[in-house]
């Protein structure tokens, strides 16, 4: 948890310092260490929120994309990883979870996307453009995945080329390696999957830029998003 309450005031943990929860109210202490992320613990040491996922630097990059009051959102017994200014949830997921976890997420949040972490969930990726239409295989998807009806982007940031192709890279063309050096840092949006082992289908890439002024309310599309 990056935010805990003190004195009515959002605050970051900080060394020696107690706060307060913002769903359950109860003590929380700071765990500044010189290996995790600094964050707020619960005293008991669970967590009250159940879809509670450990901090990564990914988690932390993204949510500082955003305002702070945007970032960790308590809605009722959950915090929401971001709210957007135009009530856009974004669930920052890290690692697979369950189809029944999923589909709880999908209903209490209602008006949501998912932005996944490609370097921890994405393995077996691989994208090609087929005459502009970006089209993907997926070798080994999370099942899971069969149970979202929200929009599902994919951040390419971490992928690093020579980590997904490493057995193939020898025998890449310029063009192939070009199109992968060109994505890294890019947003894949899935428009269509086929649900299947291995799976595949089509989407979209966008630029984090284009992907922020969505989301922030910065761009004149961000109404229109389902």
């Amino acid at each position: 948890m990056k935010w805990a309450i003190k004195n009515k005031t959002r605050i970051e943990a900080t060394p020696k310092v107690k706060a307060k929860c913002p769903i359950c109210n109860e003590e929380v202490i700071a765990k500044c260490g010189s290996i995790k992320i600094w964050h707020w613990a619960h005293k008991n040491k669970e967590d009250c929120d159940s879809w509670y996922e450990p901090e990564s630097q990914w988690h932390l990059d993204w949510k500082n994309e955003f305002p702070k009051e945007q970032q960790e959102f308590s809605i009722g017994r959950h915090r929401a990883d971001i709210r957007t200014k135009d009530r856009w949830i974004i669930e920052l997921q890290n690692s697979s979870i369950s189809s029944e976890e999923i589909i709880e997420r999908e209903n209490y949040y209602k008006r949501m996307i998912w932005l996944l972490n490609g370097y921890k969930i994405c393995n077996g990726l691989r994208l090609r453009n087929k005459k502009g239409l970006i089209t993907f295989r997926w070798k080994h998807p999370p099942k899971s995945l069969w149970s979202v009806r929200k929009k599902i982007y994919i951040d390419l940031n971490f992928i690093p080329l020579d980590g997904m192709f490493k057995d193939e890279i020898s025998n890449f063309t310029s063009t192939q390696k070009k199109f992968w050096k060109g994505i890294i840092g890019k947003i894949f949006l899935i428009k269509k999957i086929y649900h299947k082992i291995p799976c595949g289908g089509y989407g979209e890439l966008i630029s984090k830029e284009d992907f922020l002024k969505k989301f922030k309310g910065e761009g004149d599309d961000t109404k229109t998003i389902n």
